[in-house]
């Protein structure tokens, strides 16, 4: 009988993948929790008819995730040659045939995996498989998984987070406000702090839910010439649950693309945004008091278009702190302390390009965001 080997599982590696980590919503947090208040915009809110206007407790390791969204398993459309290896390497050595032809490589397993209960099977003998042995390789290659986006998110960027964006509000709050210098000047922002408050910026924008907006501006226009998303994906042949679509498919594996030519190379569509609004933008803290916080969403990081239809970037980096930039200087930015009336315009402006809110209160008014 053939030997099949166990599922390489990762157990070390979260299944249940936040788009949002839990790091950057740990200061919203309930006391003595690892939980948030929050209200779900997208099945409460009705614009045109009685809206639940309900704050819910909901525990952060249940919200902004997917489960194995950064995952790349057996039948990604896109697949990097480590991942290639890593699923498909210890199970080479059973002769496949697919159509007639043999499938030699990583990439022709790859290739052909929608097919699988159409190949061809044998062992290094030459004895065909058995339904047994068959079931058991895709149970193999259904559960192996490369987890590299998962953990190098964690590694190279969730890990670090709170220390940073807590020594950037510190030194923003020892500032008078008003028009400052980039500099190495231990008062003022550095410029590598100024660099990294962008690729923090750029990182949340595209892990959100809602994306980054000139990548779905593109992808709109590939649907109206591929119609793509109104081509199901049967519920069985879905190599992630949530792609119903072939276009929901192609996106997803692009989303992943562009995050593993960031996180290995530092290159890519997120690197071109990132070095643009390094060179081209003035950036903006604006501070308020405990009494009267920011919110956030599962959209923490996103673009608005202003008054001259220029795109102003805006991010919630912490109850009490919101990083803007848009073109400008980039050797200046400006500390604001933000009104009360500031505050709740930022707070609408969230409200309306996320859907999962977070509050600080469970008796927040979150019916005066939609006023």
């Amino acid at each position: 009988m053939a030997t099949i080997p166990e599922p390489k599982t990762h157990e070390e590696a979260a299944k249940n993948q936040h788009l949002i980590p839990r790091c950057y919503m740990k200061p919203w947090y309930i006391s003595g929790s690892e939980s948030v208040w929050a209200y779900n915009k997208k099945d409460k809110y009705k614009p045109d008819s009685n809206s639940d206007w309900t704050i819910e407790r909901k525990k952060s390791e249940k919200i902004m995730a997917l489960n194995g969204f950064h995952d790349i398993k057996a039948g990604s459309l896109y697949m990097p040659v480590e991942a290639e290896h890593e699923i498909f390497d210890d199970v080479l050595r059973f002769n496949v045939a697919y159509n007639g032809k043999k499938l030699n490589t990583p990439k022709d397993w790859n290739l052909s995996y929608a097919f699988f209960d159409q190949w061809t099977i044998k062992d290094s003998n030459g004895a065909v498989f058995t339904a047994d042995e068959k079931a058991k390789l895709k149970e193999y290659l259904e559960k192996t998984r490369w987890v590299y986006i998962e953990t190098e998110w964690s590694r190279a960027y969730e890990s670090q987070w709170n220390s940073f964006i807590n020594q950037i509000e510190s030194k923003a709050k020892a500032q008078t406000p008003g028009n400052k210098k980039i500099d190495e000047d231990t008062q003022n922002i550095s410029c590598e702090e100024f660099k990294k408050l962008i690729k923090y910026s750029v990182v949340f924008d595209w892990r959100s839910v809602e994306g980054n907006v000139i990548f779905n501006e593109i992808q709109q226009i590939l649907d109206e010439l591929m119609p793509l998303k109104t081509m199901s994906i049967p519920e069985g042949q879905r190599v992630h649950g949530e792609d119903k679509t072939a276009g929901d498919e192609i996106q997803h594996n692009l989303i992943l693309k562009a995050y593993i030519k960031y996180l290995q190379n530092d290159d890519g569509w997120m690197k071109v945004i990132e070095d643009h609004c390094m060179s081209n933008c003035t950036l903006s803290i604006w501070l308020t008091d405990s009494a009267h916080q920011f919110i956030t969403s599962d959209n923490p990081s996103f673009s608005v278009k202003n008054e001259n239809g220029k795109l102003v970037n805006y991010f919630v980096a912490l109850p009490t702190m919101l990083i803007s930039y848009s073109v400008g200087n980039p050797a200046e930015y400006v500390i604001n302390l933000a009104t009360e009336s500031q505050v709740m315009g930022f707070n609408k402006m969230i409200a309306q390009n996320g859907n999962m809110l977070i509050v600080d209160s469970q008796a927040y008014n979150i019916e005066s965001l939609f006023q």
